[in-house]
C-alpha cells in the first residue's frame, strides 16, 4: 500500500534540503552563489544570509575524537575531503534552506554532524547490565520516538530529551501560542512571540539538527489525533511513540493521553514545576497496562470525578484540585507556593497575580528530570514512580 503524505512532518517553516545531488559554492564580493555540481547556476544568497557550519563542526570533532581511534582515522579522511573541496570551491556537506528567515546553511554530512552532537555524552548512558557498547546504545536511542505533548515546560523537556538521546524522529504537540508572560521560564525571542509553541519548538530543534524528523501537532492533542500521536499511523508513515511525555495543562487532555498510552502500552513521563520544587512521575504502562491513571493511590473513578468537576466549572481553584489529585501534595513542602495555591483552591485570589505561579529555574530542573528518565526507560532501567526535589535545599524525596 502506498504511503500517503504525512501532514505532521510538513509544518510551515520546515527547512528544505538544497541540491542533494551535489553543489558548488562560489564566493563573490557581496554574496555567495550556489550552483549544481555541473556548474549550473541555482541561487544567489546575500552574504548575511549564508552560514557555514563546517569549521565549527570539524574543529569540535578534531578536538574530541581520540587520536588513533577508528572514528578519528575515518574523520581524518573526511577532513582531507573537505580541504580538497575548499581548494577548488567544490561542494562538501549538506545545504539547508530555512524559509522563514531566508537563511542558507551548510552543514557537515549527516553522520559527522550528528556524531558531533553526541560525542560528549555518547558513553554516559548505559543499559542496566552495562553490556551494550555505545554504538548499540546509539542505535536504540536513534530508533526511539519521544512524543512531547505541551510545549511550555515541554519545550525545555524536548530539548533535554533530544540533547540526551539525539533520536531520528521526535513529536511535539501544542495548540497555544507563546506570550511574553512565558518568558519568565522559557528561552524565547521576540520573533517567536505570538506564534504556535509546537512550531517554534520544531524550528529551534531544526536550527541545530536539520536531519531530525519532527512531527508537529500544531492543533494540540485531541480525540481526532491522539491515536496518531501515541500509536502512530502507518498509512501516512507516522511512527508510534516510544515514550510519551505529558506536559499539557488541560485536565481532559491529560486524562486522554494517559488512557490512550495505557491502551497502546506506552510509558508516560510527566515533570511538574511546583514553586521551588520539581517532581517527576513515571507510569510504566508498557510493563503493566493495569496500572491506574494516577500515582499515589487515587482510583480512576476518583480522578475522573475531579476532572468532571473542572469541566463543569473550569476555575483556577478546580484546576489545582485536579492538578494535585494528579501529582499529589508535594506543594505543601514549598511555603511560598503553598500560600498562593491554597488561597486559589479556596476561591481566593492573590493580591496581584492570578496565574499559575512558576519559576524558570524550577522549569529547567523539572525538564532535566524528564530528560534523564527517557533514555533510562529506553535502555530498560527501573525508575521510581514519583521523585520530588526541593531545589532550595537540594533534597530529594519520593513525593506524596
Amino acid at each position: 500500500m502506498e504511503t500517503q503524505k504525512n501532514p505532521y512532518t510538513d509544518y510551515e517553516g520546515k527547512p528544505e534540503f538544497l541540491l542533494p545531488e551535489g553543489f558548488r559554492i562560489r564566493d563573490r564580493d557581496d554574496c555567495v552563489e550556489l550552483t549544481d555540481r555541473n556548474g549550473k547556476f541555482f541561487r544567489r544568497v546575500e552574504r548575511k544570509n549564508f552560514f557555514d557550519q563546517l569549521i565549527p563542526t570539524m574543529r569540535g570533532l578534531l578536538a574530541d575524537l581520540t587520536q588513533g581511534s577508528p572514528l578519528a582515522e575515518n574523520f581524518q579522511g573526511e577532513w582531507e575531503a573537505y580541504e580538497e573541496g575548499e581548494s577548488d570551491m567544490s561542494g562538501y556537506g549538506t545545504l539547508v534552506y530555512y524559509p522563514r528567515r531566508g537563511h542558507v546553511v551548510r552543514f557537515a554530512p549527516p553522520f559527522w554532524h550528528r556524531l558531533s552532537l553526541v560525542v560528549r555524552n555518547g558513553t554516559l548512558f548505559l543499559d542496566p547490565g552495562m553490556k551494550l557498547d555505545w554504538q548499540k546504545v546509539r542505535y536504540r536511542f536513534e530508533q526511539s520516538v519521544p512524543a512531547v505533548a505541551g510545549c511550555s515546560l515541554g519545550n525545555h523537556v524536548v530539548h533535554a530529551v533530544v540533547f540526551n538521546i539525539r533520536p531520528l524522529h521526535v513529536k511535539v504537540a501544542d495548540q497555544d501560542t507563546f506570550d511574553l508572560t512565558n518568558a519568565n521560564r522559557m528561552r524565547i525571542s521576540y520573533d517567536e512571540l505570538g506564534r504556535n509553541k509546537a512550531v517554534v519548538t520544531a524550528e529551534q530543534l531544526h536550527a541545530v539538527d536539520p536531519f531530525l524528523k519532527i512531527s508537529v501537532f500544531s492543533e494540540g492533542i485531541h480525540a481526532g489525533n491522539v491515536d496518531d500521536f501515541i500509536g502512530g499511523n502507518q498509512a501516512i508513515g507516522e511512527p508510534p511513540a516510544t515514550v510519551v511525555i505529558d506536559e499539557v495543562d488541560n485536565p481532559d487532555i491529560k486524562m486522554l493521553i494517559r488512557r490512550k498510552a495505557r491502551e497502546f502500552r506506552k510509558p508516560v513521563v510527566m515533570s511538574s514545576d511546583v514553586g521551588s520544587g520539581a517532581e517527576r512521575d513515571v507510569q510504566r504502562y508498557d510493563l503493566d497496562p493495569g496500572l491506574p491513571l494516577v500515582i499515589g493511590g487515587m482510583s480512576d473513578g476518583e480522578i475522573s470525578a475531579i476532572e468532571e468537576r473542572y469541566r463543569k466549572n473550569p476555575s483556577l481553584g478546580n484546576f489545582f484540585q485536579f492538578a494535585f489529585g494528579l501529582i499529589g501534595h508535594t506543594y505543601r513542602r514549598m511555603p511560598e507556593f503553598k500560600i498562593i495555591v491554597e488561597s486559589l483552591m479556596h476561591d481566593g485570589v492573590p493580591p496581584e497575580f492570578g496565574g499559575a505561579p512558576q519559576l524558570g529555574s524550577t522549569a529547567m530542573v523539572a525538564a532535566g528530570l524528564a530528560g534523564e528518565a527517557v533514555p533510562r526507560i529506553i535502555l530498560g532501567h527501573e525508575l521510581k514512580e514519583r521523585t520530588f526535589i526541593d531545589i532550595t535545599n537540594a533534597e530529594r524525596g519520593e513525593g506524596q
